[in-house]
């Protein structure tokens, strides 16, 4: 069973005539630990298809509800057709008996009546996880950038799309100084020259960066962010392309984060593992993201190879799984808790940098 703290996510299709039912329909998802998402809170400014499309894109099943007031309805198809395309499972619940139609046309429904009165017993979270756990054995699917300023900007999108549904994830990420070391300030800002100085007029970079941060921010403040950084022994060699003097200023900035933010619950671990080639980015069970360098090894860095994006939830329940061992092994052999290892990862960095 999916863990309680990553309840499946239903995305409920309809026509607004059916509001109530909608309301309805909540209430028994919500009352079988299951967390149902529809449009009842769209944004203001937003577009609506494109909402509609990151509710469908991060949910784990989406749930059309057939009735008299929806068969007609002119989004149904185009919201199945985006369903299929992202090989979302599909669990159609129907008041109308009888074959359905269209494009979920063979499926197999959910037939309930038009109260909803038996409906309970009907949608239960085993229920959808067998639905879910049947999908598994699909082919993860992946969208992917080739450059770091794309791989900033894709981390904000996905980030983002998720935060515009007022939902938020912990923030798992293992990278030499993870994007909390960034500046949270725009291209123009004069630190942007100290982390970059062989690379002063890139503002497009800057920018994505800076969005970067403040979209994982967002998360972490809401719910918090566990760390794996790089031993500072392995800094140099990391950002050899940019030279050695933006190393101290990159410190500084993880510094001010861990000092300054306090307010936001990090856990941080330090690993000298010289063989990594990807950085990990894991927003709750909302997406991953893994950069995969050129290089053969941390400390022999030639940029970025690609950045891979999936929602594939067996891949990311795997993904969690692999850091959260790794993380509780390093903490082990560092000797540091979670509840202390922030204090002592400002005491370990400030240690380096007093040595410079």
């Amino acid at each position: 069973m999916q863990s309680s703290v990553y309840p499946y996510r239903v995305f409920i299709s309809y026509s607004h005539a059916d509001r109530a039912l909608v309301e309805r329909l909540d209430s028994i998802l919500r009352a079988a630990d299951l967390d149902p998402m529809w449009d009842r809170d769209l944004t203001g400014g937003v577009a609506f298809k494109k909402e509609i499309a990151d509710f469908i894109a991060n949910a784990h099943v989406f749930l059309p509800l057939v009735t008299t007031n929806s068969v007609n309805r002119p989004w149904s198809n185009q919201e199945i057709g985006y369903a299929c395309a992202l090989g979302k499972p599909i669990l159609p619940v129907s008041t109308i008996p009888g074959d359905l139609q269209g494009m979920i046309a063979g499926l197999k429904a959910v037939f309930v009546t038009e109260d909803l009165a038996d409906a309970a017993p009907k949608l239960t979270a085993e229920v959808v996880e067998r639905l879910v756990q049947k999908a598994c054995g699909n082919a993860a699917t992946y969208e992917c950038t080739e450059n770091n300023t794309g791989r900033a900007m894709m981390l904000a999108e996905y980030a983002d799309s998720v935060a515009s549904l007022r939902k938020y994830g912990h923030v798992r990420q293992q990278a030499s100084l993870t994007t909390f070391h960034l500046p949270d300030q725009g291209p123009g800002h004069s630190l942007w020259a100290h982390y970059f100085p062989r690379r002063t007029d890139d503002r497009a970079l800057f920018r994505a960066l800076g969005n970067e941060r403040r979209a994982m921010e967002q998360h972490a403040a809401r719910e918090g962010c566990r760390l794996i950084i790089d031993d500072t022994s392995l800094l140099a060699s990391v950002y050899e392309e940019q030279g050695p003097d933006c190393v101290a200023p990159r410190v500084r900035g993880l510094l001010d984060f861990l000092v300054s933010r306090r307010d936001i619950p990090v856990e941080i671990a330090v690993s000298n593992d010289t063989n990594r080639q990807a950085s990990l980015t894991i927003l709750g069970d909302w997406f991953s993201s893994e950069a995969i360098s050129s290089a053969v090894s941390v400390s022999h860095r030639k940029g970025l190879r690609e950045a891979l994006f999936t929602r594939h939830q067996p891949t990311i329940q795997e993904q969690i799984r692999s850091f959260d061992l790794l993380f509780e092994d390093l903490l082990a052999r560092l000797g540091w808790t979670k509840a202390s290892s922030r204090d002592s990862a400002i005491s370990y960095l400030n240690r380096y940098l007093s040595r410079l």
